[in-house]
Order: structure tokens, then C-alpha cells, then sequence
């Protein structure tokens, strides 16, 4: 095997990272922005969301980001500020277990923790139902 297969990833900077998100979003297969609470990857976070909102792109809550002790760096914090932007906006977000395996797969109780402490429009949260979710979707520009 030939190539550096280190896990290490360059870091970029914050209108790099978001460079990149906005870039994902004119994309009309992309759907939904996975976990961007992930402050590893800093972003500005209110164009990110005005994007989103442009370009019909829903934001995923990611309950590994929010619970205690999640390695990702920042996730409660940056997740509030994440939620707090969509409301503002009207962006409309996924509530995600991010199940790696089975035994956590429906688990969003520190997502569903995170909406009700920001007190987030439960109109915003598309997979409340079928429905919503399916009509979000389609919404998609």
C-alpha cells in the first residue's frame, strides 16, 4: 500500500469550512447538512444557515454531537447556536440518533433535550412526522 493513510485531516479555516458547506448545498442531491455543529471544522454558522434556507437545505440535529461527553468539539454549544439561526430563519431541521449501531438507533434524548431548551418551533422539526418529512423533501430547490 502506497499513500499517506494518516487519520489526521487539514483543518480549514472558518470561510474555508463554510466555503465548502455552501458549495455542497448548490448541489441539488444534498438535501441535508449533517452534524455542521462539529466545531473541528468551525464554520460561520448564520451564513451557513441563511444558505440552507436559500437552497431548501435542511440541518441535522445529530444527538452524538450534543450528548455529555461527545468527542465532537463543541457540539452542545455550537448546536444551540446552529438551532437558535434556524429558528431565526426558518430553516427547517432533522433530529438524528447518528446510530453507528443498533442499541442506539431511535435514541434522541439529548437532541430532543437540546430543542426543548431552546425552546425550538416544533413546526421546524421535519421528521415529527412522515409527512413533514416527506413534504420537507420534496420542498427541496
Amino acid at each position: 500500500l502506497q499513500g499517506d493513510f494518516s487519520t489526521e485531516k487539514p483543518l480549514g479555516t472558518v470561510a474555508q469550512n463554510t466555503a465548502a458547506y455552501l458549495g455542497a448545498m448548490k448541489n441539488p442531491a444534498v438535501q441535508i447538512i449533517g452534524h455542521p455543529d462539529d466545531g473541528t471544522y468551525a464554520v460561520d454558522f448564520d451564513e451557513l444557515v441563511r444558505h440552507a434556507k436559500e437552497h431548501g437545505v435542511l440541518i441535522e440535529l445529530n444527538e452524538a454531537s450534543v450528548r455529555p461527553r461527545s468527542y465532537r468539539r463543541n457540539g452542545r454549544e455550537n448546536a444551540a447556536v446552529v438551532l437558535e439561526r434556524c429558528a431565526h430563519y426558518g430553516v427547517k431541521v432533522v433530529v438524528s440518533s447518528d446510530a453507528h449501531v443498533e442499541c442506539d438507533i431511535l435514541r434522541h434524548q439529548y437532541a430532543l433535550e437540546m430543542l426543548d431548551a431552546v425552546h425550538f418551533p416544533e413546526e421546524l422539526v421535519v421528521n415529527r412526522s412522515v409527512d413533514a418529512l416527506l413534504t420537507a423533501l420534496a420542498e427541496k430547490k
